[in-house]
């Protein structure tokens, strides 16, 4: 019986120390991305341009002129469900699918999220969602350097590209690949304006009640 307290206690002992370790990881990698979004928001450089010449600070007509000025061009096409679409080349003749959706901010875009999905039947077979996610990081690594962060994501790794005032995540989601870009220099005041909005939110609901 002693034997067997002492062992459970063994366990109980190292199950602590592993949640103790992920802590201070998860908190190093926090303290990483923090320090580094500060850096380059104090470097002054700004990045606007990101997913297809889209850039922050567009007006919602801007954005979707160039998005008809992309159909007309055939470098988007209308997919299966009806929504704008964009083929990437991977490895090989691996092609993959992207579908985006646009945030606006003030009437200006601030942010930008992009779905990939591996396209045509052979490309569903190999890629499963860490292959693609992979693959991605590959192709940003290639055009933006190794400066990236890593912090774990829900699936696995997130991939953070960090450039002036764009940021750049890439995470896997249950099925595929999710990217969003982001406008870090006006990130404060948007998640200022979404709290608000929040707040207000609950409190008509709780006045309804």
């Amino acid at each position: 019986m002693n034997k067997v307290i002492i062992f459970l206690l063994f366990i109980f002992l190292i199950a602590g120390c592993n949640k103790k370790y992920e802590e201070d990881e998860t908190e190093k990698a926090q303290e990483a991305y923090d320090k580094k979004v500060q850096e380059e928001l104090n470097s002054g450089i700004r990045n606007d341009t990101i997913f297809l010449g889209y850039t922050f600070g567009m007006t919602k007509n801007q954005a979707e002129k160039k998005t008809k000025e992309h159909y007309k061009q055939h470098i988007l096409y209308i997919n299966d469900d009806n929504y704008y679409a964009y083929e990437m080349s991977l490895e090989k003749d691996d092609k993959a699918e992207a579908t985006f959706a646009p945030s606006y901010f003030k009437n200006r875009l601030n942010a930008l999220t992009v779905d990939v999905k591996p396209k045509g039947y052979f490309a569903r077979l190999l890629y499963n969602p860490g292959l693609l996610q992979i693959t991605l990081v590959n192709l940003y690594v290639e055009k933006y350097g190794y400066s990236y962060i890593k912090q774990e994501g829900a699936f696995d790794n997130d991939y953070i590209f960090i450039q002036g005032n764009r940021e750049i995540k890439v995470i896997q989601t249950i099925k595929n690949v999710r990217i969003f870009y982001t406008d870090l220099s006006i990130q404060n005041e948007v998640k200022k304006f979404q709290d608000e909005e929040s707040d207000k939110n609950v409190n008509d609901t709780k006045s309804n009640l």
